[in-house]
């Protein structure tokens, strides 16, 4: 008798309910409760109303482009290395599902899960915008949760691709962060292109606040946009492409790191 292969939206239910089932055990729901409120509740702790360009700080330099890289790098990092730790891979690879189509679909599932929680964030942060009085925030909170929605996409990609390269993803990571999004996207010359964060800033500056106050180009957001696009279906492509073919050894893959 042959197996039936589940569709495409049956095999997406399937891993997302084995998601939000580990994700949503009891030591974790509260970590992710506090981490949509934390940042947000010490930018009304620390910033004065009305103070604009503190408020702008912590937003942007501090979250965007701090906390949102590192989260995107602890969660897809471990996307198969905690199958691997756990000893569930062989669960997940003996389904009548192609491996490279798990990868996807734990992609999909587990970026469906961060926006959530960023999301939350993004509206902790509209709400401290208006009890702050910041008069910019009708339009600084839905492009920021926007924008994000995307850098979720493209550092996921990206973080799950060093996860399947190496145990010690979030050192690759913090080394990648350094020289390509810190080092060569400050570079103003063409090879700043390469920089997921250049792009990103591009597409904050149709914020005007945000354009004046750190001297972002306000043109090219198509070019931007599908920058990050065609990053994030490189990052996949190739992440995919390893699972598909790499073999897991017990001994070294499956061990803690």
């Amino acid at each position: 008798m042959s197996t039936q292969i589940p569709s495409f939206f049956a095999a997406t239910r399937g891993l997302w309910t084995l998601t939000w089932r580990s994700k949503l055990t009891w030591k974790r729901v509260i970590p992710v409760l506090a981490s949509m409120v934390s940042i947000p509740i010490f930018t009304v702790c620390v910033i004065n109303p009305g103070q604009i360009d503190g408020f702008n700080r912590i937003v942007i330099d501090l979250y965007f482009f701090v906390v949102v890289p590192i989260s995107c790098l602890i969660n897809f990092g471990s996307m198969i290395r905690d199958e691997l730790q756990d000893d569930t891979i062989t669960f997940l690879i003996t389904r009548p599902v192609n491996r490279a189509k798990v990868y996807l679909l734990k992609y999909v599932t587990l970026t469906l899960w961060v926006q959530i929680i960023l999301f939350g964030n993004g509206i902790g942060f509209w709400a401290a915008g208006i009890y702050l009085d910041m008069p910019h925030i009708s339009t600084l909170a839905p492009l920021i949760i926007i924008t994000q929605a995307l850098a979720v996409v493209a550092f996921g990609a990206l973080s799950s691709l060093l996860g399947m390269l190496t145990q010690k993803y979030i050192i690759a990571g913090v080394v990648y962060g350094f020289i390509v999004e810190f080092g060569i996207g400050q570079i103003p010359t063409n090879i700043n292109v390469l920089s997921i964060s250049r792009h990103l800033k591009t597409l904050l500056a149709r914020n005007t606040e945000l354009m004046s106050m750190y001297d972002w180009p306000a043109t090219g957001g198509s070019f931007s946009l599908g920058m990050v696009v065609g990053a994030t279906i490189l990052f996949l492509t190739a992440g995919a492409l390893l699972f598909n073919f790499r073999e897991y050894h017990h001994t070294e893959d499956m061990q803690k790191s």
